[in-house]
């Protein structure tokens, strides 16, 4: 699987293409996009012998650059947005991701020729290999369940019958139905026909985005009041509805080929670049047709042959794999809704809370109730730093009718430690408790007793993070390992044994016997008389910012080391004996066993020799790759620390590897992080 930006194809000096509209002269997003696949926006004659003139689809304005092309005698470049465009539709909402360059036609020209048909017809004879990536493809696709557009609310299908028949509308006179040789009563015949095939079933109208919400009108807009008729929500995932659709129609819409990698076989009434090729239900009498493809070969055409993607983190090329995880990654951040109203958030914080959470107003409000109040007149919910959150809160909270969300640092959150208030990569956002509380049950885990079902397309997405974290030496904080590491005796096995703050929310959630540090290294050394055992303190501890230093660690460890970065020191060791820390987690990455005195959230899954009772909630058995993906991909939520844009995780660590984060902290938080330290005795006051 390609995990890295690419430098793009054309790897040579930038092609001039000369515009003639001002969307494409004058879009900052859209040269952007343009300038890293390797081309040059102009304005004027095309006087160079290797100039195209470029267009945008077959919109009036592009009448002009067609004329010009034919004076000229320059080749015409039509331009459209890619299959997987971008989260929110609309060109005002952002460039797009996946761009189309066409020197033959138009795609959405069924009936006519294309650089879609020629891939199409070039993918027939794909070697072995090529079909087998393209599959991957379409199985990632279908389980990233992305679209072109991507703004899902996932609450909005929950109340929608469990099987009905999929009508998809579009946009009235949308070039892609003029094209396909459709008008309004073609789409009157295919809704017509879908209910006397399936007249015992509901008709479900999808409806288009840009119809649903007033931009355009869609040509069902009329005729939905029947009762058997149902209309979904504008931003109703599509793959939700392909999984209770019983059979789809279409007239010429791109769902269309969705509904086929989904495992339908639409019925369709225009004349879609897709049709004609023994996946399609064809009901137009125009078509004609082709030589068949399978769904694989389709994919490889559309999708990596026809399409090129742009990269919004490095302004680069990129492919469909990388577009994929974006787009993922942009609407799950979307479908959060914006936070509004915030209780008890630290000063320094508020700034990040306000960019990755806040699409408005953001209320950062002291008293607890005063928030609930907010969020409730709003009809909003409050969110809050994890460690704060207690019994009596989540109870006032159900009682006021608002969701209590907590939030937390991620795993992978910085390079530099939280308390000396480095600005995190990630997030943690838990709306049902969160991930170190194991006297509840959590979002997190949720996610990791479903993923034993994570398709196989995810679990290499999942292996293949993992080993970029192990070859990186990332851990949580990514600290310099300034001093040099201890010398290891050998023959004896090694056990590593980390620090904790002893005041930590971890502990007191999720230890239930041991709960300090001194206690869990008798505990290490009565279980493992004979090992040799590496004590590492807390790095907050040992900042002096945290309680939850040893006086005399030298009476219970071999070793107390002052290694900065902890990973520095999992090359060296046979074990990790913990309570509840992190580094556990970290160490499994690494296939190191792990021995738990307390209960993380990776402890009860059968992947750690258990020492304590774990919640028998946790009976699913995952994999470490399954686990890997709950925690690192499904849970978290990234933020990329150069354009401040929601990201996945593939962006955060090439961010690590290439050491593109800066003084993430800001002048003044590492100010304001040394005087905490001095104030380390007061630490309610600063905390």
């Amino acid at each position: 699987m390609e995990t890295q930006p690419t430098r793009g194809k054309l790897g040579r000096k930038p092609r001039s293409i000369y515009v003639y509209s001002l969307g494409l002269a004058f879009n900052p997003g859209l040269r952007r996009v343009l300038r890293a696949l390797g081309y040059r926006v102009r304005v004027g004659v095309p006087v160079q012998p290797d100039a195209e003139v470029a267009v945008w689809g077959r919109k009036p304005t592009s009448e002009r650059g067609i004329k010009i092309a034919r004076m000229c005698r320059r080749n015409l470049l039509t331009l459209e947005d890619g299959f997987l465009r971008s989260v929110l539709a609309g060109r005002a909402k952002g460039p797009p991701l996946g761009v189309i360059f066409d020197r033959t036609g138009l795609y959405v020209d069924g009936f006519g020729a294309s650089d879609l048909q020629t891939c199409i017809e070039a993918s027939r004879v794909l070697s072995d290999e090529a079909i087998a990536q393209s599959q991957d493809g379409l199985e990632r696709l279908r389980a990233l369940r992305v679209s072109k557009y991507n703004q899902f609310d996932p609450a909005q299908n929950r109340d929608l019958p469990d099987r009905f028949v999929l009508v998809i509308d579009q946009v009235v006179e949308d070039t892609s139905v003029l094209y396909g040789g459709a008008n309004h009563e073609t789409f009157r015949i295919m809704l017509e026909t879908a209910r006397q095939h399936h007249g015992d079933l509901p008709v479900l109208i999808k409806r288009h985005p840009d119809a649903a919400r007033g931009r355009k009108r869609g040509y069902f807009d009329d005729v939905t009041s029947a009762t058997d008729m149902l209309l979904s929500s504008d931003n109703s995932n599509p793959w939700d509805l392909f999984d209770r659709a019983v059979a789809v129609y279409t007239v010429s819409s791109q769902l269309g080929m969705e509904a086929i990698f989904a495992g339908h076989r639409p019925h369709v009434f225009g004349g879609p670049f897709y049709a004609g090729r023994g996946l399609t239900h064809d009901h137009s009498p125009g078509q004609v047709a082709r030589p068949p493809v399978s769904p694989a070969m389709l994919y490889h055409a559309a999708y990596r042959c026809y399409t090129r993607y742009f990269d919004p983190y490095f302004n680069v090329e990129t492919d469909d794999i990388r577009t994929s995880f974006t787009l993922a990654a942009g609407a799950r951040h979307a479908a959060l809704g914006g936070a509004s109203v915030f209780w008890d958030m630290r000063l320094w914080k508020r700034p990040f809370l306000r960019r990755y959470l806040s699409k408005g107003k953001a209320r950062f409000l002291k008293d607890r109730d005063a928030a609930l109040r907010v969020a409730r007149n709003k009809g909003r919910a409050v969110f809050a730093w994890a460690g704060k959150i207690d019994a009596t809160d989540r109870k006032a909270a159900g009682a006021a009718g608002v969701p209590l969300i907590a939030v937390e640092d991620g795993f992978l959150r910085s390079r530099g430690l939280g308390a000396t208030l480095v600005t995190p990569v990630s997030l943690c956002i838990d709306r049902t408790g969160i991930y170190f509380d194991a006297t509840r049950a959590s979002d997190c885990e949720a996610m990791i007793s479903a993923s034993v079902d994570l398709p196989d397309i995810l679990q290499d997405r999942a292996r293949s993070a993992r080993e970029r974290i192990v070859s990186a030496g990332l851990s949580k904080y990514n600290l310099d390992a300034r001093s040099n590491l201890p010398d290891f005796p050998s023959g004896k096995e090694i056990i590593l044994v980390p620090g904790q703050v002893e005041d930590d929310a971890s502990i007191r959630l999720g230890c239930f016997g041991i709960r300090d540090n001194h206690a869990l290294l008798r505990a290490v050394r009565r279980d493992f008389p004979n090992a040799t055992l590496v004590y590492k303190p807390h790095p907050d501890v040992a900042a002096g910012l945290r309680d939850g230093k040893i006086a005399d660690p030298d009476g219970c460890a071999d070793i107390v080391t002052d290694v900065e970065d902890i990973a520095a020191l999992f090359p060296h060791i046979d074990r990790v004996a913990t309570m509840t820390s992190l580094s556990g987690f970290e160490a499994m990455l690494r296939d190191v066993p792990v021995t738990c005195y307390g209960v993380p959230f990776y402890a009860g899954w059968g992947l750690t020799d258990d020492r304590v009772e774990t919640p028998e909630r946790r009976n699913a058995r995952p994999s470490l790759d399954q686990l890997v993906h709950a925690v690192l991909i499904d849970y978290p939520y990234y933020w990329d620390p150069v354009t401040q844009q929601p990201c996945a995780i593939e962006t955060i660590l090439d961010r690590f590897e290439r050491g593109q984060f800066g003084r993430a902290g800001g002048a003044f938080n590492r100010v304001l992080s040394k005087a905490q330290g001095a104030l380390i005795s007061f630490g309610p006051f600063w905390r």
